[in-house]
């Protein structure tokens, strides 16, 4: 078994160049950390700043958007309003309430920009409102062209009428060129090319002329009715044939004169010679084709010699 020494003296060997086998770590001394958490903190907070900047931006620019969309809106239903009353004028009116309905846009677009809170919000919605005017206004202008051309149509056909009225009453003949009555008739004719040319007819069309044919058929028929009125049968048989040879009446037209002429002369006809063989003892009926007469006395039949045939 072992045995202890009886003497024991712990020895502690140095090795190396005096170092010790066993050390501490060395200990950082204590510094202020004061600062840092400071800095840190600062950091924190302008990032925590910038973040509610740009949320605060985000929420304004929101706010702004939505404030020229209702902007906007509001002033396109207060400018429909004036077009739609716009819209329901007709002829002259459209014309002599044009200025003013425009002049009530701009007034309603002007006042809902100034009612806006900001700049940013008034140049956002001018923009906008620019656009929805000048649509709204579009529609207004397309409007008035056409009922330029409404009431362009409208006035020349009355004056169209007029003339063709005042060509009746100053009818006496048609050899005259510069007589009232061309003149008349001339007025009348360019009245009513004017409603063509508002229509969009080009000057040769057969809508063009059947305007004119148009003209040239009421003077007629106005015409030979005075000469009916007058037992001028004969007269108004022979305008009637001059007309239908120059293309100038309607078919429809020309046959109805003619028949009433025709049935008017040979009833006339048929009281003169009646009359004139009670009277005077032979057939004279002066409306039918000129001055007729047959002597009756005797039996024997002659011709008056001062007869038209």
């Amino acid at each position: 078994m072992p045995t202890v020494p009886s003497s024991f003296v712990p020895r502690v060997d140095i090795q190396g160049e005096g170092e010790v086998p066993f050390q501490a770590p060395p200990v950082e001394g204590v510094r202020n950390a004061l600062p840092e958490q400071q800095i840190r903190f600062g950091q924190a907070t302008t990032q925590a700043g910038n973040v509610a900047f740009r949320i605060g931006a985000q929420l304004q620019d929101s706010i702004d958007e939505s404030g020229a969309k209702e902007a906007d809106i509001n002033n396109y239903r207060g400018a429909q309003q004036v077009v739609n009353s716009y819209l329901d004028t007709n002829g002259k009116d459209s014309e002599l309430q044009y200025r003013a309905a425009v002049d009530s846009l701009s007034t309603i677009a002007n006042n809902t920009i100034d009612s806006l809170p900001n700049k940013t919000q008034k140049e956002m919605a001018s923009a906008s409102i620019s656009r929805s005017t000048l649509a709204l206004q579009g529609r207004m202008d397309q409007h008035r062209r056409e009922q330029a051309k409404v009431y362009s149509i409208e006035m020349n056909a009355a004056s169209s009428a007029i003339k063709e009225d005042a060509a009746i009453e100053s009818f006496s003949t048609m050899a005259v060129p510069n007589g009232a009555f061309q003149v008349d008739r001339n007025l009348a004719l360019i009245a009513i090319r004017n409603v063509g040319i508002a229509k969009g007819y080009p000057i040769d069309s057969p809508q063009m002329q059947a305007l004119e044919i148009g003209v040239d058929t009421r003077i007629t028929y106005g015409v030979v009715q005075r000469m009916i009125a007058k037992n001028d049968f004969q007269q108004g048989i022979d305008l009637v044939n001059k007309e239908v040879k120059a293309g100038r009446i309607d078919s429809k037209v020309s046959n109805l004169l003619m028949n009433s002429l025709v049935s008017n002369q040979m009833l006339q006809s048929s009281e003169e010679a009646s009359s004139s063989i009670i009277n005077e003892g032979m057939a004279k009926a002066p409306s039918l084709f000129g001055n007729y007469a047959r002597i009756t006395a005797g039996g024997i039949r002659e011709a008056d010699p001062n007869s038209k045939r």
